[in-house]
């Protein structure tokens, strides 16, 4: 094309280049009806208080249309319709007074600056053709005024000043379709039908027509941007005949476009981006049902869920209905010892599941008792040495109670760390509220709890709600009605088949939210005598561990932030509910877990899972490199991530046995029932906010929040120069593969399941057929 062009403009005295707009200059990520649908929905909403419905609104905006196009027909005009006109009857024929045209053309003005994004190519060969000083103008069938069309391009990067006219079909009266535009503007401009050279995507519109009109022409539409439309036609298709569809067009609209990306920020933004975001767009709403104006975010994977949490809150929220995000410094074993009274079941299950060392040293490391007094008390209660394998059954052995008993009279509660805690959620206005959310990866509401047990004893004590990604069967049975805990894309308690998965890799699925710096081991005064979190040495050896990683976890969160970015822009172009989403998370959940690529497995299994509770006891997610692609079972058995394990050595069709196999273990037997006999709470809803105040986030901003972010900075940095191993990461994350190995495994767990007598998994995903048809356009 370039080439065509360069000779054409040889040869030509006064040669004007013209370009389409739409699909040329700019690029939509979604269906440009669907664009049409939202702006009829936001009519619906704003002007008529939701009373009509979407498809009514559309019916008289295209009476409109075509009552207004007649009559320019009729006038010997084109048959086509401008909004500065149509809008105004559609608005009258609505009983909305017609004067609203206007802000109602803004606001699909700024759906389209939403929607849409430049063609670097042409706006690279644009900058190009003004330095030669050549004639360029716009030429567009578009029902839009050229006030908006210009608003547009502006606000895309295109300069109004770059060309010389800019010709809109509805304020010219005629059509590049017809081919009568294309007369217009020869006869507008007074300069040879020979003299111009239209570029355009149409190849009726913008090639034939032009060149019946005696213009140069060339139809220009790469291969990508021509199956994009094919997608989004689908898309759309689809998602007016079921709206759990939205999850894909979701995905459409903020898939990955830069080829030459960094492939591991790619993997965040196509991948990690939608589970986290539909997440906390679940978290938002769950917020606003309840009243909740303010959002603790738990340190240290609170750091990314803050921030996406603002994006889609920034979207979602109406005036002065803001719900403030604060990033919480707390950790299992900050807030137990700021909740200790005295050492129980419940501790030594903490304990417990800290080690894989079941000696009487590791188990109480997070208490940070001095060897020397372990060794007396071990002593005087007649039990074995600090250092010793602890029998299987040690929890009920008479001389470990014994043990316990010695050292619940040695050890005091730390009642300077409690006051300091409650000083410090004071200090957040953790206390001002009747209401708090805390929001968490999950599983158990460990955390939750002991904050909850730490603030028993305030004369006030909000309400805590607990939303999670997921609970297990811990969160059951801690929870109650002022201190509820609910997962709200995953539960063990249910039979979901797609979301379970989260369960399958609690690990990675805590780690992709790591934020860059340490975990939080108590609380201390700063010099200006303000309570903060006291962080664990960047010198341990568990955190050295940590920052060999964090440099690939930046990447991947700086693709999540950049979907949740577009995700926000999602939603300002049409609300959509987080449950008509949630389908589409659950599936990709199962493909990043369950169904991992080779290169994504080869990541991830280099992390290390490693404990908070005072030990420097790390494991990494698989048992060892599996570069050389051979299995071996025990390291299969060994490995945290077994789907990870066979994916990194070339084993991904192996999967769906796994799973089939795994789930007779993991699903209970039929004579269980489900929740495990906890009856199911609701939370108390005697406790109402009065109303949620706008908060300028400040406040969430506070300063193991800037720190984190400092770090996230300075690696971001780092990222520029450093490569990582690039395989393909597919823009549309369920790959026709995965989706067929994920079908074979929900089979092979259904027939699992039965052989053994257990329950049953239910499908909780989107349409599979649907899905392969979709991964088969070209």
């Amino acid at each position: 094309m370039k080439k065509e062009v360069s000779e054409f403009i040889k040869y030509k005295e006064t040669p004007v280049i013209s370009f389409d707009i739409f699909d040329t200059l700019l690029h939509r990520r979604i269906a440009p009806n669907y664009i049409v649908e939202a702006i009829c929905s936001h009519v619906n909403e704003v002007y008529l208080g939701g009373l009509s419905s979407t498809s009514e609104v559309m019916q008289k905006r295209d009476e409109a249309y075509l009552e207004i196009s007649q009559l320019n027909a009729e006038r010997g005009l084109d048959f086509d319709a401008c909004s500065t006109s149509f809008f105004k009857l559609w608005l009258e024929k609505l009983g909305i007074d017609p004067s609203f045209a206007l802000s109602v053309e803004a606001a699909e003005v700024e759906k389209e600056i939403l929607c849409s994004y430049p063609d670097p190519e042409i706006m690279a060969w644009i900058k190009e053709l003004k330095e030669q000083s050549i004639d360029l103008i716009c030429t567009s069938d578009m029902y839009l005024s050229k006030r908006s069309i210009i608003r547009i391009l502006k606000a895309l990067g295109y300069s109004p000043l770059w060309f010389t006219n800019i010709f809109v079909s509805c304020e010219e009266g005629y059509l590049k379709r017809t081919g009568k535009l294309f007369q217009h503007i020869v006869s507008s401009m007074k300069i040879p039908a020979n003299n111009f050279f239209h570029i355009g995507d149409s190849s009726e519109s913008d090639y034939i027509q032009a060149k019946k009109a005696g213009w140069n022409a060339c139809q220009y539409l790469s291969s990508f941007e021509r199956k994009e439309i094919r997608l989004q036609k689908f898309d759309l298709e689809h998602l007016q005949q079921d709206k759990y569809w939205s999850g894909v067009v979701l995905s459409q609209f903020c898939k990955h476009r830069d080829l030459e990306g960094n492939a591991a920020e790619e993997y965040g933004r196509n991948y990690l981006g939608p589970i986290y975001s539909i997440f906390l767009h679940k978290v938002y709403e769950r917020c606003l049902e309840e009243g909740i104006s303010k959002v603790y975010f738990l340190a240290r994977e609170g750091y990314v869920l803050h921030d996406i949490f603002e994006y889609i809150s920034s979207a979602l929220c109406k005036e002065k209905k803001q719900i403030t995000p604060i990033y919480l410094g707390v950790s299992r074993l900050s807030s137990m010892r700021a909740s200790l009274t005295r050492i129980s079941l419940r501790e030594l299950t903490m304990f417990q599941a800290n080690t894989r060392e079941m000696t009487i040293k590791s188990l109480f490391a997070p208490l940070g008792i001095p060897q020397n007094q372990l060794e007396k008390i071990c002593e005087q209660s007649e039990c074995i040495g600090s250092e010793e394998i602890l029998p299987p059954n040690y929890i009920s052995w008479p001389p470990f109670q014994r043990f316990l008993d010695l050292l619940n009279k040695s050890v005091k509660p730390d009642t300077e760390q409690n006051s300091l805690f409650i000083e410090y959620l004071r200090g957040l206005g953790f206390f001002n509220e009747d209401k708090v959310a805390i929001v968490d990866v999950g599983w158990g509401g460990q955390i939750q709890d002991n904050i909850y047990r730490a603030i028993s004893k305030e004369k006030k004590v909000p309400q805590v709600f607990g939303f999670y990604l997921g609970v297990n069967i811990s969160a059951h049975q801690r929870k109650s009605k002022n201190n509820w805990m609910e997962g709200l894309l995953c539960d063990s308690e249910t039979t979901h088949w797609f979301s379970r998965s989260f369960l399958e890799f609690v690990q990675g699925v805590e780690t992709f939210v790591r934020a860059p710096h340490p975990t939080v081991i108590g609380y201390e005064r700063n010099d200006f005598g303000l309570v903060e979190p006291r962080l664990k040495d960047e010198k341990t050896p568990s955190r050295q561990q940590e920052e060999k990683q964090d440099l690939i976890l930046t990447a991947f969160q700086n693709g999540m932030r950049k979907f949740a970015r577009l995700y926000s822009d999602f939603l300002k172009i049409r609300k959509v509910e987080s449950k008509y989403l949630i389908p589409f998370a659950n599936m990709l959940s199962d493909r990043v877990i369950r169904y991992p690529q080779t290169q994504e497995a080869k990541w991830i299994t280099s992390f290390s899972n490693v404990s908070d509770l005072g030990s420097d006891f790390t494991v990494t997610l698989a048992s060892q490199s599996n570069e050389n692609n051979r299995f071996d079972l025990s390291d299969l058995k060994k490995s945290i991530w077994k789907y990870g394990y066979l994916s990194s050595g070339g084993k991904r069709f192996l999967a769906p046995v796994l799973s089939g196999y795994k789930a007779k273990s993991s699903y209970p037997p039929l004579g269980y029932q489900l929740m495990g006999g906890v009856v199911v709470k609701e939370p108390d809803p005697t406790k109402l906010n009065s109303s949620i105040l706008f908060d300028n986030g400040l406040q969430g901003r506070n300063g193991l929040y800037l720190h984190a972010r400092r770090e996230h900075l300075k690696l971001t940095e780092d990222l520029r120069d450093f490569i990582f191993p690039c395989g393909h990461i597919d823009s549309f994350p369920l790959d026709k593969e995965g989706l067929l190995l994920s079908r074979i495994g929900f089979e092979l767990a259904k027939i699992s399941t039965r052989l053994y007598g257990h329950h049953r998994p239910t499908y909780d995903g989107l349409s599979l057929k649907e899905l392969i048809k979709r991964s088969l356009l070209k």
